[in-house]
């Protein structure tokens, strides 16, 4: 819609400057301005009041007119302050160039000798108000404001307040109309030109009659594409980002999550972004050089001109013959540019700029540099940047032939009007912009011919991974996209004989299953069995099909499925368990294949490990009547040399044969001791919970705990400290009083022995998930991890005392109560035994027999 606009704005604009014209003419024609006589008062009532003060006549002109709001409007004046004797003393001319006519200067002269405030309409071409202001001090202030500034006439003060007199960008021009000739129609009329449009009308002054046009210049055609294709670029670039604003408040568009990989997916728009990209650097190189190369010409130009004026000035000055008013301001008439004159470094006076000067607006010093290089006579003219008001100047020096040095100030805009720098910054635009559209369709076409071959690739890829192998891609291609193309084939070929293989592989591994005296089962992500040998058939008692979930019928398959779908459903990646189905055990082990996000089957292993237990419950029985005889053959020893020592002692008649054998029946007792304590043992192992021992009932452990900690001392002892943190809240277990705190203490041995000097040993009491865990926590040396899985194996310690049986008896023990142990242990960082209690549910062993 804003581009469908473009026209009618244009339309507009040109309408809009046509009324600007047409206004100025009808102004220019006008016998009053309501305005400039109001700013006129104003400036008459302000200098009267600044008159009084100890300011310079120059200074009074000038500030007045600076508050009076007219330096603000483009009305060009001539003030002019007359002493009590009727002579001119200061003059101030702003936007005038040149004396008053004489009839106007009789005009003045009369106003000025009234005495009294004068405001006259004399509606000539000079002059559209005379004014006449007597102040305080004496002195009397003329104004002359004509109805349009003189063609050409400089105006320094007025460049120096609002950045130089703004110039009309559709100047009005002044034709006279000869004695004789008619007036014409004094009403607006407007033209079509081949440059633009014209408006005409006749002007009548009360001296003279005038023929007033205006023109207005519209861009040419290229001119006007430039900027049309420029706005629509730009319509185009405040569209677009209203829109990426709409869709980022609206959440459609995270700017944190927003990568450009996302937005252009595709391989070509990638290529044809990275190809425009380089051109698109290359174009903004190239408009900022050129820019830059723009910029400078202005400041060249208008060096150029400062340097012409400089020397124009330099050859006019020693033949100005002396005359009425200053040679300074005869010379920069002549040269048409504002100058000023330098003697020793110091600032002397100006043409053209006096007033100026006078108000000590300029530096009064010449720049050190430059007066060192003219002053030394090591140049002929230099050049510098100065800044005035608003304006920046180029201000040429050269030393004259008496030794005075000359600057004359041309603005750098003088130099960008000559080269018409705005029009061609929008040639320069425009060209980058077709460039740039150019570029867009070469990398197109470019990025299209690079992805033809990859689209190719690309179907023949997707055919290959739908299972056809006979696909080919055409290798007659000798640049690399052919390499590439070869190398597919070559890639079929060998996917092809792969999958030879690989079914030759399969039917081999098939073939191994159906004879594998080990059951597997596949099964696909849903359950559905996919591969199964016969093995496992036979285990399950009944046909597996394939393509169907496991069978649910058969006490082995009843027990399996409940293990089989609690893993299913969890997310271990594999597990194992063993089902004891009558007098056979099967051990189970299943693991997931794939990944999470891919969907994962599972593959099942199930060995029936019946014979394989018998065996090791063989050996470990005849391991451990190896280590009873060698347990019971030690204690048999020291008896048997007590025995012998007695009957020596005996035998000799020895004085102290009493003690003799005190001493060695203790011994004897010792031993005999330990071989009871030994015998106790392995009862305990071999049947925990016999016939004689109470039924299994509600134990506190709090009280166990209590109990066995006053057996330590109050939870200390010779080598370890013993600490203990049992929660309030346990709930009763399912346990023996008895064997608990026999089982308690046996572990604290164990712990005691392990910890060195000073070490900690921890009981501690929680209920987690439905269970009361005893854990007893120890700092000590640690169980190698090699050696955790025979912990629970009977056998004898290594120690002195003891039969080796402690964990294993610990662990049948707890294990008649219906509850399990677990040992955690690394070296040199101590040990975990945790013992799980089940609660106490009011029900006991002879209740349940």
């Amino acid at each position: 819609a804003t581009t469908a606009a473009v026209p009618n704005a244009l339309l507009d604009h040109v309408k809009a400057r046509r009324a600007a014209g047409g206004l100025q003419l009808i102004e220019a024609a006008a016998i009053e301005d309501p305005d400039l006589e109001y700013g006129l008062v104003r400036l008459g009532s302000l200098a009267d009041s600044l008159s009084g003060s100890e300011r310079g006549d120059v200074d009074v002109l000038y500030q007045a007119w600076r508050a009076s709001g007219l330096a603000e409007e483009l009305f060009a004046l001539r003030l002019t302050m007359w002493d009590e004797a009727g002579e001119s003393s200061q003059e101030l001319r702003i936007g005038i160039d040149g004396d008053p006519s004489d009839d106007l200067a009789a005009t003045v002269r009369e106003a000025q000798e009234s005495g009294e405030f004068r405001m006259l309409r004399p509606h000539r071409d000079d002059a559209r108000y005379v004014m006449a202001v007597p102040l305080s001090s004496g002195q009397v202030l003329t104004a002359i404001a004509p109805p349009l500034p003189p063609e050409g006439a400089r105006s320094p003060l007025a460049s120096l307040v609002r950045g130089g007199l703004p110039s009309q960008t559709d100047p009005i021009t002044l034709i006279p109309i000869l004695s004789g000739d008619p007036l014409g129609s004094d009403s607006l009329t407007w033209q079509r030109t081949t440059s633009g449009w014209q408006g005409e009308m006749a002007i009548a002054f009360n001296n003279a009659n005038y023929h007033a046009h205006i023109r207005i210049s519209l861009p040419g055609s290229l001119l006007a594409s430039a900027r049309g294709s420029l706005l629509l670029v730009l319509n185009l670039l405040v569209f677009s980002a209203f829109w990426v604003l709409g869709r980022v408040l609206l959440l459609d568009i995270v700017p944190s999550q927003t990568k450009i990989s996302g937005v252009v997916i595709s391989f070509r728009a990638r290529v044809t972004l990275a190809l425009f990209g380089f051109f698109a650097l290359a174009n903004a190189l190239f408009g900022t050089l050129a820019y830059r190369t723009l910029t400078q010409a202005s400041s060249t130009s208008a060096r150029v001109v400062a340097e012409r004026v400089v020397e124009d000035a330099a050859g006019w000055y020693l033949s100005l013959d002396p005359g009425p008013g200053s040679r300074m301001e005869r010379l920069a008439t002549q040269v048409g540019a504002e100058l000023l004159e330098y003697r020793n470094g110091e600032l002397r006076g100006g043409g053209g700029v006096a007033e100026l000067v006078e108000l000590g607006l300029y530096e009064g010093w010449m720049p050190f540099t430059q007066n060192y290089l003219l002053d030394g006579r090591e140049g002929v003219r230099e050049f510098t940047e100065t800044s005035l008001g608003r304006l920046t100047y180029v201000t040429a020096y050269r030393r004259l032939p008496d030794g005075d040095i000359l600057g004359a100030q041309v603005p750098l805009s003088a130099g960008a009007t000559a080269i018409q720098r705005m029009d061609l910054i929008e040639l320069l635009g425009f060209v980058m912009l077709v460039g740039a559209a150019l570029s867009l369709i070469l990398a197109w076409m470019a990025g299209r011919a690079l992805t033809s071959p990859i689209r190719a690739l690309q179907v023949a890829s997707e055919g290959v991974g739908s299972g056809n192998l006979d696909l080919r891609l055409p290798n007659e291609r000798n640049d690399e996209f052919g390499a590439v193309f070869r190398a597919f084939n070559r890639m079929v070929n060998r996917v092809r004989r792969a999958r030879h293989q690989l079914v030759r592989t399969s039917r081999r591994t098939q073939a191994i299953m159906e004879e594998a005296a080990v059951g597997m089962v596949a099964l696909d992500q849903d359950g559905r069995v996919t591969l199964v040998n016969p093995r496992a058939e036979h285990l399950f008692g009944s046909k597996v099909v394939v393509g169907q979930p496991l069978p649910g019928k058969g006490l082995f398959a009843e027990a399996l499925s409940i293990w089989f779908n609690n893993f299913f459903q969890g997310s271990a990646t594999e597990a194992d368990t063993e089902i004891q189905v009558g007098e056979s055990r099967v051990r189970v082990r299943a693991r997931r294949l794939g990944t999470a996000s891919g969907g994962r089957g599972v593959v099942v292993a199930m060995d029936d490990i019946t014979d394989e237990l018998e065996t090791e419950r063989v050996l470990a029985w005849g391991e451990m009547a190896r280590q009873v005889a060698h347990e019971v053959k030690n204690p048999l020893t020291p008896i048997k040399l007590s025995i012998q020592h007695i009957r020596r002692a005996r035998e000799d008649r020895r004085a102290d044969f009493d003690d003799i054998l005190v001493k060695n029946v203790d011994a004897i007792l010792g031993e005999i001791e330990r071989l009871a304590g030994i015998a106790q043992s392995f009862s305990k192992y071999g049947a925990p919970g016999g016939e004689d021992e109470i039924p299994v009932g509600q134990v506190s452990l709090h009280d166990i705990v209590n109990d066995v900690m006053a057996l330590y001392g109050g939870g200390s002892s010779t080598t370890a400290l013993f600490e203990q943190e049992i929660a309030l809240d346990l709930p009763p277990v399912r346990a023996r009083a008895s064997e608990l705190k026999e089982v308690l203490i046996n572990l604290l041995e164990n712990a005691r022995v392990a910890v060195t000097e000073g070490g900690i040993v921890r009981i501690l009491g929680n209920q987690i998930n439905g269970r009361v865990v005893l854990a007893v926590v120890d700092d000590g040396t640690g169980i190698p991890e090699e050696l955790l899985p025979r912990i629970f194996e009977p056998q004898f310690s290594t120690r002195s005392t003891g039969a080796g049986l402690g964990l294993p008896i610990v662990k049948r023990i707890v294990e008649s109560w219906g509850g399990t142990v677990e040992v955690e242990s690394a070296t040199g960082q101590g040990t975990t035994v945790s013992v799980f209690l089940s609660l106490w549910t009011g029900t006991s062993d002879s209740e349940v027999g």
